[in-house]
């Protein structure tokens, strides 16, 4: 029950991440992939140790550990695969026809770029 909660939202925050820095680029991408690579200069095992200690025994506290420690690595995936989306030749076809926005972002990045995110 612990890793399936803790997969579970480790994998839609580190997914809704890892969309919005690979779907609107810029300044939100430099901003997430700069808080990816400070969270993940710190050694896992000693910062799950140290949240521990903080918050205190429990299943709890285990499921937050977690979560704080691995949501790096499903936020990199997606972003990367977001970013190989939005090239394809379909991307911008929508956009020549007019879906832009959020309704491209829902209807072809979140699909394709969250599949590969499964498999992690």
């Amino acid at each position: 029950m612990v890793a399936l909660l803790a997969g579970t939202i480790t994998c839609v925050i580190g997914a809704t991440l890892g969309l919005l820095a690979g779907f609107l680029r810029g300044w939100v991408d430099m901003v997430i992939s700069r808080l990816i690579d400070i969270w993940m200069a710190f050694p896992p095992v000693l910062f799950s140790i140290l949240l521990i200690a903080v918050l205190g025994p429990g299943l709890v506290s285990i499921i937050i550990a977690i979560v704080v420690i691995d949501w790096t690595r499903f936020a990199r995936v997606v972003r990367a695969e977001a970013m190989a989306q939005g090239a394809m030749d379909y991307v911008a076809s929508a956009r020549v026809a007019g879906r832009g926005g959020s309704g491209s972002c829902c209807a072809r990045y979140c699909p394709m770029s969250c599949r590969p995110s499964l498999s992690c």
